[in-house]
């Protein structure tokens, strides 16, 4: 009776070796091997390993198994990568996720593996009893096994499912982390425009403060002239005081002589009064030269209305005062949305580790907004002050120009200013240098805040960029998580297919047919080509199978301990954005390494492949 070959061993050159129950299968360069179902093959051997091949669909056992390895490294990294946002909490559940489906993997794959074995001693005890024509007993265990491959199906599609579910909520973080990325970059065009207007008004502080120093050095000199001036003038009246001394002396001395030459002119000319024409001065009705020059030069110098210099500058600093105010509570705004966000992910927190070290950037950034906030109401008192300032000033003047306007208006008819005037013109000019002192002192006091604030927003802005530079890290180790779970799944699904097909019973069928061949024929029936075949390939794919699940155990086991050993070695979030260039460098090494690896087992996969499908013979180091 002849039997369908699902298997296309009929292209391949297996022949039945008479009177046994082997097949010699020979190869083009005229080697063989023998296969026997009552016996369990060696995993070198060739239709194991290209059973093996139909096991992954042709993935790379390896590269299922090195992807998987690869994911733990990975997620560490996107974890250090988000330590401080609020992602940090989910990235934290991916990793425990992955550990345990790593752990349920190890489970199943064990299980799997002595499956394997107890079905591949069942099955080859089967087998010789069907050469014996014990075809029942043979049936029941053929009927077991496959309630085994049908179980094992089902727990594959579970963890296919499970590795899914995981690769899916890595995009779900992936959209999060982007959407952190948007935050820091409004932040960064924030803080650029803060930085870009407190430069200004640096500028414009700096600039004030040199103009003051000019207007105090220019005071200063016109102080040290008035000064100069003033002893000049009181030299020259102590000089003239001294000259009318000696006159009145010797005026004095010769009355006698005087009093002669009166009484002769009296004689002489009666119509003369007061010494008229007589060339004799009168000092009763004479202004000296030096009160002359002084009313003169007092009438020149009477000062003109001209705009106060002090209310502009006032006004000027009442505008610069309420822009600080307005940055300032920009940056109150931003630092009071830091902390919002810095709580959001202390109340996400689980792990007592991570919240302990979420706290702490919690409890820095509200001090750094206690420090914003009392920043901010140090500039509104300072804008404070100087709208009360302008209000002085204006109100002083409006008093100044009432009073100057009576001076002026009783004061007609009068030379010149009093001869007080030339000190006061000197207390004057000392005043406008204290003000213009004071106002320097201002500057410099603004400049030095002003350049505090723009230190505080240059390091917010790196730290910004740092956060930005780290999301993206993030998002590059879980694109490579996707991929690496992604793989994970595609195995998974190809174990699901293969064990339905072992739990499909073809070989319980083909034999229950058999069975109703009389006994001597049945006989001639089970040692030919056409039985031997698919039961020599019913014990390669359960023996193909084992060999599976024994190398994906071990990754599995050892990946579960990564993982695990990588959340017990958990980072503060300084500690985590110091170590990120470090561990980023090593991962990329090691995708690098993998890529090469890759690479040279796409080519090798392709030689066996073709080896394969020719019926050539596998090296043993291919094998292996």
């Amino acid at each position: 009776m002849s039997h369908s070959d699902n298997t296309n061993l009929s292209q391949w050159n297996l022949e039945a070796v008479p009177k046994s129950a082997q097949c010699k299968l020979e190869f083009p360069l005229g080697e063989t091997e023998v296969y026997t179902c009552t016996e369990v093959p060696d995993s070198s051997m060739y239709l194991v390993q290209k059973a093996k091949f139909m096991v992954t669909k042709n993935l790379s056992l390896d590269k299922v198994v090195s992807d998987l390895d690869m994911a733990a490294d990975l997620i560490y990294l996107a974890y250090n990568a988000t330590a401080g946002f609020a992602v940090t909490a989910s990235v934290s559940k991916r990793q425990f996720d992955l550990a345990s489906l790593c752990d349920k993997s190890y489970i199943a794959m064990n299980a799997f593996q002595q499956n394997c074995t107890n079905v591949l001693s069942l099955i080859t005890e089967a087998f010789s009893q069907i050469l014996d024509l014990h075809e029942n007993q043979a049936l029941r265990v053929f009927q077991s096994c496959a309630e085994y491959a049908s179980q094992m199906s089902s727990d594959c599609d579970s963890l296919a499912t499970s590795f899914g579910s995981l690769k899916d909520d890595i995009v779900s973080d992936v959209r999060t982390v982007e959407e952190q990325i948007s935050k820091e970059e409004e932040l960064i065009a924030s803080l650029t425009d803060t930085i870009d207007s407190v430069d200004a008004n640096l500028a414009q502080q700096k600039q004030i403060r040199n103009q003051l120093k000019t207007t105090i050095g220019h005071l200063q000199q016109a102080i040290e002239d008035e000064t100069a001036r003033q002893e000049t003038e009181s030299n020259r009246e102590f000089a003239a005081a001294i000259v009318k001394v000696a006159a009145n002396a010797i005026s004095a001395g010769l009355g006698g002589f005087s009093e002669g030459i009166s009484d002769t002119s009296n004689e002489r000319g009666n119509s003369k009064k007061d010494g008229a024409n007589t060339g004799i001065p009168d000092p009763k009705n004479t202004v000296s030269q030096h009160e002359k020059s002084k009313t003169t030069t007092s009438s020149t110098n009477t000062p003109t209305k001209t705009e106060n210099p002090q209310i502009a500058e006032a006004k000027k600093d009442v505008d610069a005062k309420q822009n600080i105010v307005i940055q300032q509570k920009t940056v109150v705004n931003m630092a009071s949305q830091r902390v919002k966000a810095d709580q959001e992910v202390v109340n996400s927190m689980t792990n007592d580790a991570e919240k302990r070290f979420a706290q702490e950037t919690l409890d820095d950034d509200e001090k750094r907004l206690k420090a914003e906030q009392d920043r901010l109401k140090q500039v509104q008192g300072e804008l404070s002050k100087a709208e009360d300032k302008l209000k002085s000033l204006q109100a002083s003047e409006e008093h100044t120009t009432g009073d100057t306007t009576g001076d002026k208006d009783s004061g007609k008819g009068q030379d010149a200013l009093p001869n007080s005037t030339l000190t006061d013109v000197r207390i004057a000019l000392i005043g406008q240098k204290r003000q213009d002192e004071a106002l320097e002192q201002e500057a410099i006091e603004k400049i030095g805040v002003l350049n505090g604030q723009l230190a505080v927003a240059h390091e917010q802005e790196s730290l910004a960029h740092s956060a930005v530079i780290a999301l993206q890290i993030a998002i590059w180790a879980m694109v490579r998580i996707f991929n690496a779970l992604q793989s994970a799944k595609m195995f998974w699904d190809s174990m699901s297919k293969y064990c339905e097909g072992l739990g499909s019973n073809q070989i319980g069928r083909i034999v229950a047919a058999d069975m109703k061949i009389p006994e001597t024929v049945r006989t001639t029936v089970y040692h030919s080509v056409t039985f031997l075949r698919p039961a020599i390939w019913c014990v390669v794919q359960w023996k193909a199978l084992e060999n599976v699940c024994s190398e994906y155990k071990l990754a599995a086991e050892g990946v579960s301990s990564k993982v695990n050993m990588n959340i017990s070695n958990t980072l503060s979030t300084g500690e985590a954005m110091a170590a990120l260039p470090r561990l980023q460098a090593d991962m990329q090494g090691k995708l690098d390494e993998q890529a090469k690896a890759a690479a040279k087992y796409d080519t090798e996969l392709s030689i066996l492949q073709h080896r394969l499908e020719q019926g050539v013979r596998l090296p043993v180091s291919a094998s292996a």
